[in-house]
């Protein structure tokens, strides 16, 4: 009778070790499930980061036409403005050759007549 007694108590043992074994596995389950939402929860996260980085790269591309358009233009004044140049140069030489004519002529010697440029 006493070894039935022993074995019993020692079932009674193994059965409370089972129970705290099974208390574990589900303390682990739930540390588990928590560690799921937390990784979905960084991963949508991620996804966020990914989203902004893809439209800052589209910014910088379109920033990126936009200084080759303004470089465009600025090579279109330059052209301009040397355009401007050589036709200011030819109408300084036009204006001295009119202004060394009159001075030369004849009839503008017997005059009190200035030009003025």
């Amino acid at each position: 009778m006493r070894t039935v007694v022993s074995h019993m108590k020692t079932a009674i043992d193994h059965m409370r070790t089972a129970v705290g074994h099974v208390r574990t596995a589900v303390s682990h389950m739930r540390t588990a499930v928590g560690n799921v939402r937390t990784a979905v929860s960084h991963m949508r996260t991620a996804v966020g980061h990914v989203r902004t980085a893809v439209s800052h790269v589209k910014t910088a591309v379109s920033h990126v036409r936009t200084a080759v358009s303004h470089m465009r233009t600025a090579v279109s004044h330059v052209r301009t403005a040397k355009d401007h140049v050589e036709a200011a140069t030819a109408c300084r030489l036009f204006t001295s050759q009119l202004y060394t004519r009159a001075i030369s002529e004849p009839a503008l010697k017997k005059t009190n007549f200035v030009i003025i440029f």
